[in-house]
């Protein structure tokens, strides 16, 4: 007898049956043969990515510290203090550790009480001591030096701006983020930029005041406006508002976000895959950027340093802490009072405002009603108890320390001449060691600084960095040690897939000439004007003479075209896309300006060319890394 089987896969389950030509159950000792196999749906390496990511972090952390180690420790034996370092690294043993007996300093920086007691006295936190440090060109003791370069290089801050040196009143980039609103519609205008940024920072106002303020001084949609700069001060966001699309009820959930949320670099990440448009996605992550520019603006309140700046937040924190122990917390509120400051302490947006309105109703009656009003002020600009340590000090830039560690080398170089030490880069230019040591990152693209074949256990294949010589690696030799070229090369060989028609064969880039071209073309064909498709000259017009002029193409585009040019008028339909614009463009001619004509690269350099987009999408638009991996690598390619 025939039979046939029927199978329904989805992603949690298995259904199955078994009819035979009849389409009758197929019967088997006793039972009908259908049934359903339930197992756990597949999950995304995203946690396992994050973990990851983390140790490696961590890792590359304790590497650069084992390094200003070995620069310091010649000249700390100098001073006396042979145990400095080994104090420091077994800071964490506890009295009660057997197995570390040896090892307990009875937490002891200096090898003293006395010298403790007065260091902290002093410094009460690390900002004190690089803040005097910066200052004072009075020779220090060198484990001082030390204490505040090592927190410099444990916290260095991020790496998001270019620039070799920031220029503070600049970090929010006004002119950059008008451009990126006329990529939401072109007759976006910021009236005052100056004053729009005045208004952003402005700690008189709270955040839905400054955002009522910024709304007045551009010329915008003003629902679309108000979604904009509540992004930009931290108020809750809802991009279907921003982006115009009409969601409701749970669709409307992954719209929306808060720019001082834990996991904001995720909810940006779906809201990008919802957009579904680059420039849309460009529009979404400019505005981060700008949040970021503000937050430090605000950080630095105005301050010529980050320390000094942290160093006013201390002073204004134990200002307000002395006020409120001193008028405000009595017998009868004393447990509230404490809760509530232990809440606002807390990093976390909701927490610290639950902690706000606690403390607001300890005080209430007990306080001037004119404080407590100032106090709720000061907290919209983080002034009010303000903190050291928050989610903020992830915007802070690596150029704010790399100024900090500047001041105090010049400031303690003459009395210990190696904080001058340098090394040659690679483009024979001598750095100071430190200064390298700071601003030092491994490329993404070289990976994990262990060679595939000497890697242990299951990752062993996600190794690629191919070295030029078995030396140790450093920041100031890394370019003599590792070939970053090789490495390159066999990173965005390990990102490439394969085709899933032509099995075996590389799958192309979304931005490549070849591929491009094929989404344009497929959409065009679909085109009709009165009905009728397109000829292939009009097509081959439209492509030449409107695609590659323009990163977004609309159907009214298309239309003045074939008027001016053909004289051709008539009703244009066709289109998948509910506002009549094409979903494919020509990114990579569009983006990608070189100073040659595109001819001759399409029709002489046609392999170069064709991965170019590949090479940009894996080094994250590094064109001109890129650019110079083509250069070197012609002879091979050509």
């Amino acid at each position: 007898m025939g039979y046939n089987v029927g199978l329904d896969i989805g992603v949690a389950s298995v259904g199955w049956s078994v009819v035979d030509d009849h389409n009758r159950l197929v019967r088997k000792k006793g039972k009908n043969l259908i049934g359903v196999r339930l197992f756990e749906s597949a999950t995304t390496a995203a946690d396992r990515r994050t973990y990851r990511t983390t140790r490696r972090r961590l890792a590359r952390r304790h590497w650069r510290l084992g390094l200003l180690n070995e620069l310091f420790a010649p000249a700390l034996a100098q001073t006396g203090d042979t145990e400095f370092l080994h104090r420091l690294q077994y800071s964490w043993v506890h009295p009660d550790d057997a197995a570390n007996h040896n090892n307990w300093y009875q937490g002891s920086l200096f090898g003293n009480n006395d010298a403790d007691k007065a260091f902290y006295q002093k410094y009460p936190t690390i900002y004190h001591l690089r803040a005097a440090l910066m200052q004072d060109p009075k020779q220090h003791d060198l484990r001082e030096v030390y204490l505040a370069i090592h927190h410099l290089m444990k916290y260095r801050g991020n790496f998001l701006m270019n620039a070799a040196e920031l220029n503070l009143a600049a970090v929010f980039d006004v002119q950059a983020f008008g451009e990126a609103l006329q990529m939401l519609d072109p007759e976006y205008v910021i009236n005052n930029p100056n004053q729009l940024v005045a208004s952003l920072v402005d700690t008189k106002l709270n955040r839905t005041a400054r955002v009522e303020a910024a709304r007045e001084l551009v010329n915008i949609d003003k629902r679309v406006a108000k979604e904009i700069f509540n992004a930009l001060v931290g108020l809750n966001v809802n991009a279907a508002n921003l982006f115009g699309r009409k969601v409701v009820g749970d669709e409307a959930k992954p719209w929306k976000f808060n720019m001082n949320n834990a996991d904001i670099d995720e909810k940006l990440a779906i809201v990008s895959d919802l957009l579904n448009d680059a420039d849309l996605s460009s529009v979404l992550y400019s505005l981060k950027d700008a949040f970021d520019g503000l937050t430090l603006q605000m950080l630095l309140k105005g301050k010529p340093s980050l320390s000094a700046a942290m160093v006013a937040g201390y002073e204004a924190h134990k200002q307000n802490w002395a006020y409120i122990k001193a008028h405000g917390r009595t017998r009868e509120n004393k447990v509230a009072v404490n809760a509530a400051h232990k809440q606002l302490l807390s990093d976390n947006p909701d927490e610290h405002a639950k902690g706000l309105k606690a403390m607001l109703a300890a005080l209430d009656g007990v306080v001037p009603a004119d404080v407590l009003a100032d106090f709720e002020l000061a907290d919209n600009s983080d002034n009010f108890l303000p903190r050291q340590r928050t989610k903020a000090n992830g915007t802070i830039p690596v150029q704010l320390h790399a100024e900090e560690l500047k001041a105090i080398i010049a400031n303690q170089s003459q009395y210990y001449p190696f904080l001058q030490d340098t090394y040659v880069d690679e483009k024979g230019i001598a750095q100071n060691k430190l200064m390298g040591l700071l601003k030092f990152r491994v490329p993404y693209y070289v990976g994990p600084m262990v060679v595939g074949q000497n890697a242990k256990g299951r990752d062993q294949a996600n190794h690629w960095m191919v070295r030029k010589s078995a030396a140790a690696i450093t920041p100031w030799n890394f370019k003599q040690v590792i070939d970053t070229d090789e490495s390159a090369k066999k990173f965005i060989n390990a990102m490439i897939s394969t085709d899933t028609y032509l099995f075996g064969e590389p799958a192309l880039a979304k931005h490549t000439p070849t591929y491009e071209k094929y989404n344009v073309l497929q959409e065009l064909n679909n085109v009709r004007l009165n009905g009728k498709r397109l000829d292939v000259s009009f097509k081959q017009a439209i492509f030449d003479e409107v695609f590659t002029e323009n990163s977004k193409v609309k159907l009214e585009d298309v239309a003045a075209f074939l008027m001016s040019k053909y004289g051709l008028k008539g009703e244009l339909s066709g289109l998948a896309n509910s506002e009549n614009k094409f979903n494919s463009n020509l990114f990579l001619r569009k983006n990608i300006r070189l100073n040659v004509d595109i001819t001759t690269i399409l029709s002489t350099y046609k392999y170069i060319w064709g991965h170019l987009g590949t090479w940009d999408y894996s080094f994250n638009n590094s064109m001109v890394f890129s650019l110079s991996l083509i250069s070197r690598s012609f002879s091979k390619w050509a």
